[in-house]
């Protein structure tokens, strides 16, 4: 009995101490945790005593981690579309989702975003008339993740 509770105190600080070691590359959301540790072959008990102390000690919190998500794809030119498919693929809740995007995305925003994108997209010098490149360009706007909406008023501004 002693000798079991020994061994599963030492699976516990293995785990604890796997899960501190995947933290430490970059936040991750409850769910990526979850998937990591299974995957390391932990049974779901060890998960559920694990999760809840990494929660307690604020080393796993959804909303922060889509924060700082979001911030680190709107610095890499992802659009609010591509960003909230990447928050759902990582089991962020659809509401906290929404309201991080809410709070920090708006239209003056994403345009910005959008449109330091086309520059960096664009040749130098480019055929304002060229319906190719429009058409490619948007194309690229949209695999970004930017609405309909913001890729129309961009390319209105760069071609004719």
């Amino acid at each position: 009995m002693a000798e079991d509770y020994i061994e599963n105190e030492k699976i516990l600080k293995i785990a604890w101490g796997k899960a501190l070691n995947f933290l430490s590359y970059r936040a991750r959301s409850i769910r990526e945790m979850e998937i990591y540790l299974s995957q390391k072959n932990f049974d779901d008990t060890v998960i559920k005593e694990v999760i809840p102390k990494l929660i307690k000690f604020d080393l796993l919190d959804d909303r922060q981690f889509a924060k700082e998500w979001l911030e680190y794809s709107v610095r890499r030119g992802r659009g609010s579309l591509r960003i909230k498919y990447e928050l759902e693929e990582k089991g962020v809740d659809k509401e906290i989702i929404k309201e991080v995007l809410e709070e920090n995305i708006n239209f003056n925003s994403e345009y910005q975003t959008s449109y330091s994108v086309v520059e960096k997209y664009l040749p130098y010098q480019y055929d304002r008339n060229d319906l190719h490149l429009k058409r490619k360009t948007a194309q690229y706007l949209k695999r970004r993740g930017f609405p309909g909406d913001i890729i129309n008023i961009v390319l209105k501004n760069y071609f004719i």
